[in-house]
């Protein structure tokens, strides 16, 4: 069986990293047992509730093309009179307290699933990463972060009507006498330095959720997934023109070293290089650079425009009704007909 022959370079594009790997052709495709046992445990779903390194290192990924990728956009304030800049905020949803009842997390996904259906018709969002936490006193709740500028206001209504429909705001209002819980908390991300970095490790910081959680910890739009992927392949007559800017004295890197072997000997199989937002515009040339702004200019392209309206803020009065709910007639026509069996 011939020896597997080395043809081409995958680069491997993050926005804060890229990976160069060689492909090779031929060999004779057996799989060793550490490779079979990694493809068996990819096929187990069952996350135990806990976010694995892989996750977090996908989170951290979504998060970075979300900013790399993120226009500053000014929006204006009617109530003082003066123009802010825009470019991505932080969001947490969380319900309020339900005696008795227990929120699961196939719930929480169907609240979630409603809110960004509406978010995407009403508020134009279509870039967003989020993830389901459980707080200290073990309730449920979502943190998302958007490149979509969002009323404070406007996201508290639609939030608590959407509460309102499934009755998780009716113990509120027996205590309070409104459907109008502090539910949500929105702010613009803008004094920290380095951004992406900040929100990326909060997001992607570990988390347990319980043997009993099931469903999906975490989730972004397709365009900031890994399935949305971006690389370049060169051939070798082109590799030394594509890694030269790459090997600068300007950027780290470090050799990616295989596991060792029974002698305890190791072997290069690639190489990963450390690039920040000023060394993409400043030092990266050639095809990484252009495989890079086209996977960012695809992501600005496909992401909608609100009206120039839209990014008016003024003081908005809460739509929520006053009045108890009106129960499903369905409903009382049960409890009438069990009262008389």
């Amino acid at each position: 069986m011939a020896a597997p022959v080395h043809t081409d370079q995958r680069f491997t594009i993050r926005p804060t990293y890229v990976v160069s790997m060689p492909i090779y052709s031929g060999g004779n495709g057996i799989r060793s047992k550490a490779q079979r046992a990694i493809e068996c445990n990819l096929k187990d779903k069952n996350h135990k509730g806990i976010l694995s390194h892989k996750a977090a290192k996908k989170i951290r990924n979504s998060i970075n093309w979300l900013v790399h990728s993120a226009k500053f956009k000014r929006v204006y304030s009617k109530v003082d009179q003066k123009h802010h800049w825009f470019k991505v905020n932080f969001i947490t949803l969380t319900i309020p307290y339900q005696p008795n009842i227990e929120i699961t997390g196939k719930q929480v996904h169907k609240l979630l699933h409603t809110w960004l259906v509406y978010a995407r018709k009403y508020f134009y969002l279509h870039n967003y990463v989020w993830k389901i936490e459980r707080g200290t006193q073990g309730k449920l709740h979502i943190h998302l972060t958007t490149d979509t500028f969002i009323h404070y206001r406007r996201l508290r209504d639609s939030w608590n009507r959407i509460l309102l429909k499934d009755g998780l705001s009716d113990k509120y209002f027996e205590q309070h006498g409104h459907y109008d819980p502090n539910s949500t908390d929105v702010h613009a991300v803008r004094k920290i330095k380095n951004v992406a970095g900040y929100m990326a490790e909060y997001m992607a910081k570990g988390t347990t959720l319980g043997d009993d959680f099931t469903n999906r910890i975490w989730g972004c739009n397709y365009n900031l997934s890994d399935a949305h992927k971006c690389c370049y392949i060169a051939d070798a007559g082109e590799l030394h023109v594509v890694t030269q800017s790459l090997f600068s004295e300007l950027i780290k890197w470090r050799r990616i070293e295989s596991k060792p072997d029974s002698l305890g000997q190791t072997k290069s199989i690639g190489e990963i290089f450390f690039i920040g937002t000023s060394q993409w515009a400043e030092v990266i040339m050639g095809k990484v650079k252009e495989e890079y702004l086209k996977h960012v200019d695809d992501i600005r392209n496909d992401t909608p425009q609100p009206p120039k309206s839209y990014l008016v803020m003024e003081k908005v009065a809460s739509t929520l009704p006053t009045t108890p709910r009106i129960q499903p007639i369905i409903k009382e026509r049960i409890e009438v007909l069990e009262l008389f069996n």
